[in-house]
């Protein structure tokens, strides 16, 4: 894609905000995300529940270790947590901005 923008599975430029609060609650995630009307990468905490679903993803992270935890269960159950976990992780890679690699 030229230029900047958007391609599939990229973003447009990143921004990271960091906040340090006593609480990790609904009024500590409202103050911090105010108005913001973009898309938010969570680990699905309660407290953005209030946010619109077609504006959240679920944070890779913590999805690949829930997808290991399901690897971990007999039976179908965790036939399907190892295919979710190689298909998570050739996602993860196919995806990857390379710029990202440290």
């Amino acid at each position: 894609m030229p230029g900047n923008q958007p391609g599939p599975f990229r973003s447009a430029p990143r921004v990271r905000l960091f906040l340090t609060q006593c609480s990790r609650g609904k009024q500590a995630a409202a103050t911090l995300l105010g108005t913001f009307s973009g898309y938010l990468v969570t680990d699905h905490y309660v407290a953005y529940n209030d946010r619109p679903c077609d504006k959240q993803q679920r944070c890779w992270a913590h999805l690949l270790r829930q997808f290991l935890k399901i690897r971990e269960r007999w039976g179908q159950v965790g036939t399907i947590g190892k295919r979710l976990l190689l298909l998570g992780h050739a996602v993860f890679r196919t995806c990857q901005d390379p710029s990202d690699q440290r």
